[in-house]
C-alpha cells in the first residue's frame, strides 16, 4: 500500500489556485499535469473516494460504478502522499514534543503519545508510514513479559496473547511494568536466573511493527477516473484552435468556454483507466518513458535506437528515420 497523507479541502483548493496559475505562467508541462490528476483520488473517513479535478476544483464522487460530479466533501481526505500542497512543519513530531509534559504513569504517558501522533496525521503533517513507524515504538512490558500498547485509532488498549493483539479493558499500573534501563538490561544480558519471558520473546520475533489497529484502511481506490481528467485539450468550436481542456476562453479568437474536442463528447462519459507502473503502483502518465518513483521502463523503446528521435506512444516506425522500433516490424 503506498504512503497515505490526510489533506485538508482548504489545502486543495489552494493546490488548485496555483495549478491553475503556474499553467497560464507554462511553466507547468501536459506531462506534469497528468501525472498530477492521475494522483488526485481520495477517500473521505466513511471509506468512500472521491476525484478532485485541480484544473477548476471540481469534485466527483465513485458510486461503485461510475464517477458523478460532487459537492465539495467536508473535513481532511485521506490520498496517496506527494499532491504539491503546503505540509505543516514538522512532518515528523520531535521527540520532545510527544514526551509526556508533567509526571503521569508509563500508560498515561503512551496514551498522551499515541493522542499526539494521531493528531499530526489527522492534520497532514506527517504519512501513514511515519505515524506507524511512531506507533510501533509505544509498547510497555509488564514483569511477565506481556506487551502492551494503545490502538491508534480508538486508543483502546490492547495486549499481545498467543501471537495476536487481544482488546484489554484497562493497562498495566506501572508497579507491574519494567522500568525502561531494567528492560533494557534484561535483553542485552540475560541469564538463567533471569531469562527473556516466553510471551516477551515471541512478540520480539514476529510482533515488531504489527500494530493492533491500522492506521488506515487498505487504500483500493477504482481502476478508473473520469475521463475529463485525462482529457487535457479542447478544440475551439468557433475558430478550431486547440486550447487547453481548463481554459475558460480562446487563446486565438476570443470565444469563451471551449466546448469538449468533438467528436470525443460520447466518451467524455466514459471512465479511462489509471495507468499505473507495473513495478511499484505509482501512476504514470499517457506515454511516459519512466517511473518517476522507482525508474522502471514503462515504453519498450523509449527512443529510437537508430536516431536517437523520440519515439510517440505505440508508434512501429522512428517518424524520423523510418527505422522499426519494434522486432518484425
Amino acid at each position: 500500500m503506498p504512503p497515505l497523507r490526510m489533506y485538508a479541502t482548504s489545502a486543495l483548493e489552494d493546490m488548485s489556485r496555483d495549478v491553475r496559475r503556474r499553467r497560464a505562467d507554462k511553466v507547468m508541462s501536459d506531462v506534469d499535469l497528468a501525472l498530477l490528476l492521475a494522483r488526485c483520488v481520495l477517500r473521505e473517513q466513511g471509506g468512500a473516494y472521491l476525484y478532485f479535478d485541480p484544473r477548476d476544483a471540481s469534485w466527483a464522487r465513485w458510486n461503485g460504478e461510475t464517477w458523478h460530479p460532487s459537492a465539495a466533501p467536508r473535513g481532511p481526505l485521506a490520498g496517496e502522499d506527494g499532491l504539491p500542497v503546503p505540509i505543516p512543519r514538522p512532518e515528523v513530531p520531535a521527540e520532545e514534543a510527544i514526551e509526556a509534559s508533567e509526571v503521569v504513569s508509563a500508560s498515561e504517558a503512551l496514551a498522551q503519545i499515541r493522542h499526539t501522533v494521531h493528531e499530526a496525521y489527522w492534520d497532514g503533517r506527517i504519512d501513514s508510514e511515519a505515524a506507524a513507524v511512531l506507533m510501533a515504538r509505544q509498547v510497555l512490558v509488564d514483569l511477565g513479559g506481556t506487551v502492551w500498547t494503545v490502538g491508534f485509532a480508538t486508543g483502546r488498549w490492547y495486549r499481545a496473547e498467543s501471537g495476536r493483539w487481544q482488546p484489554f479493558a484497562s493497562p498495566p499500573t506501572d508497579d507491574d511494568l519494567y522500568g525502561r534501563e531494567e528492560l533494557a538490561s534484561l535483553l542485552e544480558n540475560p541469564t538463567e536466573d533471569q531469562d527473556i519471558p516466553d510471551s516477551l520473546a515471541e512478540f520480539l520475533v514476529a510482533g515488531v511493527g504489527v500494530l493492533p489497529e491500522a492506521i488506515e484502511a487498505p487504500w483500493a481506490p477504482p481502476e478508473t477516473v473520469p475521463a475529463s481528467a485525462m482529457q487535457l485539450y479542447r478544440t475551439c468550436p468557433t475558430c478550431g484552435a486547440m486550447v487547453t481542456a481548463e481554459s475558460r476562453f480562446c487563446n486565438v479568437c476570443g470565444a469563451s468556454r471551449p466546448e469538449p474536442t468533438r467528436p470525443s463528447d460520447k466518451a467524455a462519459d466514459t471512465e479511462q483507466p489509471m495507468r499505473r507502473c507495473s513495478q511499484c503502483g505509482a501512476p504514470v502518465a499517457p506515454g511516459q518513458a519512466f517511473c518517476m518513483r522507482c525508474g522502471a521502463a514503462l515504453l519498450e523503446t523509449a527512443r529510437c535506437l537508430a536516431c536517437g528521435a523520440e519515439r510517440p506512444p505505440g508508434a512501429r516506425f522512428c517518424p524520423e528515420c523510418g527505422a522499426a522500433l519494434e522486432p518484425g516490424a
